[in-house]
């Protein structure tokens, strides 16, 4: 479900849709996506940053610092990652093709995913969020430590889904 979300409210669904269709289109893959309109229904809902769309146990997806463009939260006890938070305030380039990049990509952190050049920017292997710890930074098998243009690079640098983002 989509709540809130503005300005540019159209373009963030347009992205959402066009990275949910990414994701599906890997070879072999079993996840899929269905658009609900209740938020009881959704099993990853996407907010507007502010206070009073995340219950207290989520309140780090609020309010995000300006230079942050969305924020996901990781899966938790089996589940995917619950909630994308996407900042009506941040102050960089919002084009439809930057939010496009920036949902596939913090889609990819619901699914479980970490930053591919985790290590060369020096994250920690466990770190904790206001819903709990997240464990672990491990490289599949096959995959390089630093993917130059995989979608789960830190930033915004790629529109697709990498070769070895699709191994993954």
């Amino acid at each position: 479900s989509v709540n809130n979300i503005s300005p540019g409210g159209a373009d963030w669904v347009s992205a959402i849709n066009t990275a949910t269709t990414n994701w599906e289109a890997v070879a072999d893959c079993k996840i899929n996506f269905t658009q609900v309109t209740a938020e009881n229904q959704a099993n990853i809902s996407f907010h507007a940053d502010i206070t009073s769309e995340f219950t207290s146990a989520y309140s780090c997806m609020a309010n995000l610092s300006s230079t942050t463009i969305a924020r996901a939260a990781f899966p938790m006890n089996g589940n995917i990652g619950r909630y994308i938070s996407i900042n009506n305030s941040y102050n960089g380039t919002t084009s439809l093709d930057n939010k496009r990049k920036s949902m596939r990509h913090e889609i990819g952190h619901t699914l479980g995913f970490r930053h591919n050049n985790a290590v060369a920017e020096g994250e920690d292997t466990n770190f904790s969020r206001c819903y709990g710890t997240i464990y672990g930074l491990n490289l599949l098998q096959g995959t390089p430590p630093n993917d130059a243009v995989s979608v789960m690079k830190q930033g915004l640098y790629t529109y697709a889904l990498s070769t070895n983002d699709k191994k993954a």
